[in-house]
């Protein structure tokens, strides 16, 4: 399953989500280093983005 997101793409889970892949983003998030995780995620509030 693949929430909607009425503001952007999914980033990447945390490894510890059993949510599973969801539609990936680039190296950089658009207004920030930070993204809410999926809904569906337990892991926690935010995920880190990759180095730019």
């Amino acid at each position: 399953m693949r929430p909607l997101s009425p503001d952007f793409p999914w980033t990447p889970l945390s490894p510890l989500s059993p949510g599973g892949p969801v539609e990936p983003f680039g190296p950089c998030g658009p207004t920030g280093p930070v993204m809410p995780l999926s809904p569906l995620s337990p892991a926690g509030p935010l995920i880190p983005f990759s180095p730019c």
